[in-house]
Formats: C-alpha cells, sequence, structure tokens
C-alpha cells in the first residue's frame, strides 16, 4: 500500500490523472453532518421492497442516503433526472453520486444540482472501500456502469445494502469476458438485490449465466427518460430558444466531432452550396484543444466564420434571431463552449452523428431523436451500436458507409424535406415508445427505494 500511495501521488502531480486522491483511497465526503445542499424533510425508512435486505439509514441524519455510482460523462448525464425524480417520491432522500473520471465529476458538477454529494469512487481495494462505506452509510446503491469492481460490490453485500444494478447491458466483448470467467462473475452478479436490464437480450444474456429471472426486469435504456425529461425542461426554461416557425436557412448540424471530420464536411459544404444557396454549417466539437487548427481550417477553406466560445458569446437574442443574425454574414458557426448543443439540435435540418467518420465510435444519438431531427451516422458508430440499429430499424436514422454515400443522402435530405421530417418523426415515435417502458420499470425501482 505505501509503494501503491507513492506511486499514484506521482501520477496526479506529473499528469493530473486521478482527481482527488483522498478521496480515491476512501476519504469520501461524509453523510454526516447532512450538507446544506440537501431538500426536503427529514424521513425515515420503511422496511418495505428489496426482500428486507437493507442498511439501516445514518444514524444521525434518519434519512435515506441512495448512492449512484457512475462512470463519466455519458452516464453521469443520464441519471440527471432520476435523481430528480427519486426526490420527489422519496420524501426526505438525500442522493450521493460518485464518478470514475475528472470529465465525469466536472459534467457532475455543472448539471447535477439536486445530487448532496459528488466525489470519486474509490478504489476497489478493500480497506478503502470498507472506510468509503462507513462515511457514506448508504440505504441504497445503484451502480450505473457496465464494469464489475469486486470490493465495493461484496462489501455492499456484506453490509446488507440493496444493491441495483442500472441500464445493465452485455455487449459482445463483455459476453466472452463473463462466459470466460463465469465461476468468478455469476457469484459476483448474484449480489445484486435486482438487476434493470438495458434490453431483452441483455436479460436473456443474464439469464444465460444461471442469474433468476426473478432478480432481473428489462428497463430500456435509461437515457431516454433522461433526454425527454431534459427537453421538457429546455422548452420551459428556455421557451424563446426554440423555433416557432420555419429558418429561412438550411443548416447542417456536426455534433461532438472529432479532428479529420471537419475537413469531410467542409468540402461536402463546398460542394453543395452552389445547388442550395441557403445552406448553412454548425461545428460543436468533441472537445476543444483543437479550436486553433479548427479555425485553421475552416479558414483555408475560404468560407467566413463565426466563433461562439466562452470569450466570444453570442448576442443576448434568443438562439433563433442570433442565428439569423451570424448566417446573414457567415457559412459557418463553430460552438466551442459546454453544453451549447442541446439547444442547438432544433434548429438543425440534417444532424450528423460526431465520431463516426474517425475511428472513435460515435456519441449520443437520442438527442437528436428527441428533437425529431433526421440524423445521419458514418462507418464507425460501435459506441452506440445498439441503438443506430435499432433506429435504422424504424426508419429513423440514416447510415452511410463513406464520402460519397455522404453527399448523396445529404442531398437527397436537402432536396425532399418530406422525406427528412418523416426520419426525423420516426426517430421521435420510436424513442417516446421506448419511454413508455422506462417509466413504469423506473416506477418500480422507485417502489423499491421508498
Amino acid at each position: 500500500m505505501p509503494f501503491i500511495t507513492i506511486i499514484l501521488l506521482v501520477l496526479q502531480i506529473r499528469r493530473g490523472i486521478i482527481g482527488n486522491l483522498a478521496q480515491r483511497l476512501g476519504f469520501v465526503p461524509p453523510t454526516s453532518p447532512s450538507p446544506s445542499t440537501s431538500s426536503g424533510p427529514e424521513a425515515s425508512r420503511s422496511s418495505r421492497g428489496l426482500e428486507g435486505r437493507r442498511a439501516a439509514p445514518d444514524s444521525k441524519t434518519q434519512t435515506p442516503i441512495i448512492w449512484i455510482h457512475t462512470v463519466s460523462v455519458g452516464e453521469t448525464l443520464s441519471v440527471e433526472h432520476f435523481i430528480n425524480k427519486i426526490k420527489q417520491n422519496t420524501p426526505g432522500a438525500r442522493c450521493y453520486l460518485t464518478v470514475g473520471t475528472i470529465a465525469g465529476k466536472r459534467i457532475a458538477q455543472s448539471h447535477l444540482k439536486n445530487a448532496d454529494w459528488i466525489s470519486y469512487l474509490p478504489y476497489d481495494f478493500l480497506p478503502c472501500m470498507l472506510l468509503a462505506f462507513h462515511r457514506i452509510r448508504p440505504s441504497a446503491l445503484l451502480i450505473a456502469e457496465s464494469e464489475l469492481w469486486p470490493n465495493f460490490i461484496a462489501t455492499a453485500y456484506y453490509k446488507k445494502v440493496p444493491l441495483i444494478w442500472l441500464n445493465a447491458r452485455i455487449n459482445p466483448y463483455s459476453r466472452t469476458r463473463y462466459l470466460t470467467f463465469k465461476r468468478i462473475f455469476t457469484p459476483l452478479i448474484t449480489c445484486f438485490s435486482h438487476i434493470f436490464a438495458q434490453s431483452p437480450y441483455d436479460q436473456q444474456e443474464f439469464e444465460n449465466m444461471g442469474i433468476s429471472t426473478k432478480q432481473i426486469n428489462v428497463l430500456g435504456n435509461i437515457k431516454v427518460f433522461n433526454v425527454l425529461e431534459k427537453k421538457i425542461e429546455c422548452t420551459k426554461t428556455h421557451p424563446l430558444d426554440i423555433p416557432l416557425e420555419s429558418s429561412p436557412y438550411q443548416i447542417i448540424l456536426v455534433g461532438s466531432m472529432h479532428p479529420g471530420e471537419d475537413t469531410l464536411y467542409l468540402s461536402l459544404f463546398t460542394q453543395l452550396k452552389p445547388q442550395f444557396p441557403n445552406l448553412k454549417l454548425i461545428f460543436a466539437p468533441r472537445h476543444f484543444g483543437w479550436q486553433k487548427q479548427l479555425e485553421s481550417n475552416v479558414q483555408q477553406s475560404g468560407l467566413s466564420y463565426k466563433v461562439w466560445s466562452k470569450e466570444s458569446p453570442l448576442s443576448p437574442q434568443p438562439i433563433p434571431q442570433a442565428l439569423n443574425e451570424i448566417f446573414a454574414q457567415n457559412d459557418v458557426l463553430l460552438v466551442c463552449k459546454l453544453g451549447k448543443l442541446f439547444a442547438l439540435y432544433p434548429h438543425a435540418t440534417i444532424y450528423a452523428l460526431g465520431g463516426t467518420f474517425v475511428p472513435i465510435g460515435g456519441h449520443n444519438l437520442l438527442e437528436s431523436a428527441v428533437w425529431g431531427v433526421p440524423t445521419i451516422v458514418g462507418p464507425f458508430y460501435q459506441n452506440c451500436k445498439d441503438i443506430a440499429d435499432r433506429l435504422e430499424a424504424v426508419d429513423g436514422i440514416v447510415k452511410v458507409h463513406d464520402e460519397y454515400a455522404l453527399y448523396d443522402t445529404v442531398k437527397d435530405l436537402l432536396s425532399n424535406p418530406t422525406l427528412a421530417q418523416k426520419i426525423g418523426h420516426n426517430s421521435l415515435v420510436w424513442l417516446e415508445r421506448e419511454n413508455e417502458t422506462v417509466k413504469k420499470q423506473l416506477d418500480i425501482l422507485l417502489g423499491m427505494l421508498r
């Protein structure tokens, strides 16, 4: 342990990749006394649900502490509105969120306002985990990631903390690993009080591993629920940013874009512009470390552009008016500011998913679907394959295999608004139908937490 601690300290000082080392070693923020950010009256926990396997509420606060663990940005954002729902349905409940990455903690601090505590997950070393459990004193533990940490899970089990696996799925890689080490993983998975699988396929895979059917429910993808709630919130809090009439421009929005994709879409734009004079382009890069290179590439293309960043804000007008003002003088808008992509989807004629024309694997497909925007996906979409395949099955997305197919597809959608609207509508209908299943299962889960 002393040698490991020294190594971790050196890594933190030199590379800053660990985050808070004290929290990683188990010295997470304690739940007593209660934080000033918590809300709602204090309440004791009933004995219903989860077959009696309950840890006692914190002896000092007498309130249920719901520990939720995620990993990085995607998983953390997926539980944002779920935390709100816990607070609404379980009076006095307090939510303790742990994350696995620095990016996950940053996004949690900026977006998850209803989380009472936010911390890094300690290392999966028994003393660290025992210390963390002692300081958190959870009443229930919800894990929303695919990795299984043995000491984390075992500690919860032996402390009789109800353990729930949220959004559980088995992809081809993990399936091979689980089957290879079945004698290790099966006893570990049976420690869970309940598993909410992402799809019927995942449920069947868990049953094939020997997990009891009574232990599993098909939740669907919790991100579907979150993105619909996010849209409702956005519509209520920023109604003037939602377009009420058709834009005078046809806009191609490329979101979560990576280096190498900008030149592809700049070339596409210059080819299509003569045929569609009102065509405009919005780039929203995934990361901003290459902003200078991005600007240089746009300059070399000869296109006029505007940068939207922390240093260069837009006018204080609502987004529809601000975009019209920008595009009256520019062809391209570079969005280099966090948290702005979601508000731009309803203004897009076509959405192109970044990270799919370079071997990254793609990102979130649900945000464009919730706004009913026709979406194009390139050949590298392995990170979102399940959703991409399901959307394709209902004609709610278009997959293209190379830049030539991309040109033909974008041209067809720009030329045929009815077709584009149908694709976007199909994706929204699928999303709403999927959400009905998720909401029913979340009600079951919330009943377990009362």
